[in-house]
């Protein structure tokens, strides 16, 4: 999957400390997508993640 991380984003993922490797395993494999409440075209990911105490 290709994607292109805006400044903002990747500011948001250092403020919760995502590592951008957690966020590439959502993308590839989610366990869940919603869509974004504000704006339909915008999906939203989500992903247990065990490193960082199973949070998605």
């Amino acid at each position: 999957m290709n994607c292109v991380m805006t400044k903002h984003a990747r500011k948001a993922l250092e403020e919760r400390e995502i590592l951008i490797e957690w966020m590439e395993r959502a993308l590839s494999a989610p366990e869940l997508i919603l869509p974004d409440s504000e704006d339909t075209a915008i999906e939203r990911y989500f992903r247990r993640i065990p490193e960082f105490g199973d949070r998605s």
